[in-house]
């Protein structure tokens, strides 16, 4: 119990003032390729994983997102992808949940676009961009399409952000270029909030 307080007022603490710190290279294991990704998890949502195998995906997800978010804190990063792992394992209160949403009020595009980046590695094995190829090449683009729309949700509902009305575009381009797929939800989302693109989410 007080680990997860621990993580819930970090993350707290990322949404108030972003992703931001001394850069802490994390070690992981090689980057993923379509042939090397775990299907057969991302098919179950790694119902059936073992805990070296959530850590080892988790440190694979650290380390693609600080790949693509070189200012990014690891220890921060540890600390949302421990999180968002309970989440999917039904592990957070609905109070916790509160907690998270009374801190989002005005969110830095970068924080909300690194927390879905690390949210989709996730999902996908560690590697968004091995991971959504894989699915591609076995379920087709409508199966890609769902489950990146259902992580998406999901993961911004912790932000705050439920009108997300029109982002199946968004998703249909991160389906052709996978690259930094949170970000660029995070920026159609800063010009969405309030009309223009600066820097900023207003929930």
């Amino acid at each position: 119990m007080k680990l997860k307080k621990l993580f819930i007022s970090i993350i707290c603490g990322i949404m108030l003032v972003g992703i931001i710190a001394p850069t802490v290279r994390v070690s992981a294991s090689e980057a993923l390729d379509q042939e090397t990704v775990n299907i057969e998890g991302i098919e179950n949502n790694f119902s059936d994983e073992t805990e070296q195998e959530e850590q080892e995906r988790i440190n694979l997800a650290i380390s693609e997102t600080m790949e693509n978010h070189p200012d990014a804190s690891e220890s921060e990063l540890r600390a949302l992808a421990e999180y968002y792992v309970a989440l999917d394992k039904g592990e957070v209160t609905p109070s916790e949940m509160a907690q998270l949403r009374a801190a989002a009020m005005r969110l830095k595009t970068s924080t909300v676009g690194t927390g879905l980046d690390i949210a989709i590695s996730l999902a996908f094995g560690g590697a968004a961009s091995a991971g959504i190829k894989a699915m591609l090449k076995k379920h087709g683009v409508k199966f890609v399409k769902d489950r990146l729309y259902q992580i998406v949700v999901q993961k911004l509902a912790i932000f705050g952000v439920k009108k997300v009305t029109g982002i199946t575009a968004i998703i249909d381009t991160i389906v052709k270029n996978v690259l930094q797929p949170g970000m660029q939800i995070a920026n159609w989302l800063d010009k969405k909030s309030d009309g223009k693109k600066d820097g900023y989410i207003t929930i």
